[in-house]
């Protein structure tokens, strides 16, 4: 009797184990499953989130000698910034801001605005440049 009790308790906790490793498979799955449901929603917020602490980076870079940049970042609305997100999101990695940051801190605009022809689509290219015309007053 004793060994049929043993047995049941090894099969018991063989069954349990067994019952814990499906359960992280399934909630494994259900979570790959919804991270590719929501990737675009997820890169779009590491965008955001590249795009503000690039920008407020380089602002705080650029303002000690330039305080009208300050007031320039302030005042973009929220469709140009959506706007910038966007072409970072389609066209722009790290690496690339960290390249344009060069060109923001050398005050070399027309380096940059080079560099945006050469590594834009044309279309997200006449995004960026109607961005910078309406501010660049």
């Amino acid at each position: 009797m004793g060994f049929h009790t043993r047995k049941r308790r090894h099969g018991s906790c063989l069954s349990v184990l067994l019952h814990f490793m499906l359960t992280i498979i399934i909630i494994l799955l259900v979570a790959a499953g919804a991270l590719y449901l929501w990737k675009d929603k997820l890169k779009h917020i590491a965008a955001d989130f590249v795009v503000d602490k690039t920008v407020d980076s380089l602002v705080d870079q650029i303002t000690a000698d330039h305080p009208e940049v300050q007031e320039i970042v302030t005042t973009l609305s929220p469709e140009d910034k959506e706007s910038l997100t966007e072409i970072v999101e389609n066209n722009l990695s790290p690496d690339t801001l960290t390249d344009l940051g060069t060109y923001i801190q050398n005050e070399d605009v027309d380096g940059a605005i080079q560099y945006a022809q050469e590594n834009l689509s044309e279309e997200d290219f006449n995004r960026l440049y109607s961005i910078y015309s309406a501010y660049a007053e």
